[in-house]
């Protein structure tokens, strides 16, 4: 008999029974210093168009926790930091305890965790909307980028991580790409591993004031975040990786001791 995968709730409730069962008999954790990302973001398309404010934070565990706001037209104070922070009005949160798996949640809908090739997406953003303005800066494998010179003929793929600068102009591929064998045997190979299939690309540039623009080629849509913001806080890393509570609730003002 196969064994059942835990369901995202049940792994929740367990890690929180197991956290609460605890706290009796151990003393509370003492609050440990964290970082908290703050960015506005805006998306266009040709079905629709959005714009609000993402808030993070990632712990010295490896842990982090993404909180997205969405703003609604004609509703004062959707899409807002403050509303990322409260969940306040249409949103997402996603969590990650460190180990590569993600778990994503709308603010009025269930967890469900998100497939390789998706959180390996989500990854990336998160890491893009960190970097500064300066997408060399960002860990997004598995893509590969390519620079775009100005001149005809293919540019050569590179691991992400080679050296480029901000003033560049790059694509991100998805999945880094096997230059081995027929294409729809990669491809279909690709998809069974959970990666996606081949064509995906992002065209990445720096946006203004240190922010990041990025345009779905396949897709035709454009996402861009940023500058991003930065400000010290303290809270328990258990509680952040916890989608139970606002992420404002977990988290007190003050700098590193």
């Amino acid at each position: 008999m196969r064994p059942r995968r835990g369901h995202p709730i049940a792994i929740l409730a367990a890690v929180l029974a197991a956290a609460v069962g605890s706290a009796a008999a151990e003393p509370e954790p003492d609050l440990l210093d964290l970082e908290l990302g703050v960015a506005p973001w805006s998306f266009a398309s040709p079905l629709a168009d959005a714009r609000g404010t993402a808030v993070w934070v990632r712990c010295p565990d490896g842990s982090w926790r993404l909180d997205v706001a969405l703003g609604e037209p004609g509703e004062d104070g959707t899409g807002t930091a403050e509303a990322a922070l409260g969940r306040l009005g249409e949103g997402w949160t996603a969590v990650s305890p460190g180990d590569g798996t993600l778990v994503v949640q709308a603010w009025d809908g269930p967890l469900r965790t998100l497939e390789p090739a998706q959180a390996a997406r989500l990854q990336a953003l998160l890491s893009l909307a960190e970097s500064g303005g300066d997408p060399a800066q960002a860990q997004v494998a598995p893509a590969v980028w390519r620079d775009r010179p100005g001149k005809p003929g293919p540019a050569p793929r590179v691991p992400w991580e080679a050296r480029a600068t901000a003033e560049e102009s790059r694509d991100l591929i998805w999945p880094a790409p096997d230059d081995d064998g027929p294409p729809l045997a990669r491809d279909l190979a690709s998809r069974g591993r959970g990666r996606g299939g081949a064509g995906e690309r992002w065209r990445c540039d720096a946006a203004a004031a240190g922010g990041v623009r990025l345009h779905g080629l396949r897709w035709g849509a454009t996402l861009e975040a940023g500058p991003s913001r930065r400000a010290p806080r303290r809270g328990d890393p258990l509680e952040v990786v916890l989608p139970l509570w606002p992420l404002g609730e977990v988290l007190v003002d003050g700098g590193p001791r």
